[in-house]
């Protein structure tokens, strides 16, 4: 399932059930970033999406939404039910941001 960016704001993504994973490198996660977003660069999604928790909903942000939609079907593959991209990523993302 994909959502638009703008379908997202800053009280969404602050809930407890909802893990945000920003796909980028790590100097640009460090630069800006969603708050309360973690960090795995899509170079490591391959391996380290086993740790992300299947009972929350993930969303994956990447710069425009690429990464983002290929990190979703890895993750449907291997079993996870409630995975969403960001579509056009941090490029069209307007809520907030933290460093």
């Amino acid at each position: 399932m994909f959502k638009s960016a703008l379908a997202y704001n800053g009280e969404e993504l602050n809930n407890p059930s909802i893990v945000i994973v920003d796909l980028r490198e790590d100097h640009l996660f460090q630069k800006e970033h969603i708050p309360s977003a973690i960090n795995i660069p899509f170079s490591e999604i391959d391996t380290r999406y086993k740790e992300l928790d299947r009972t929350k909903q993930i969303v994956f942000v990447c710069h425009t939404g690429s990464m983002g939609d290929e990190s979703t079907k890895l993750l449907i593959k291997n079993g996870f039910k409630k995975v969403e991209n960001l579509k056009g990523g941090m490029a069209q993302w307007t809520g907030p941001l933290t460093s």
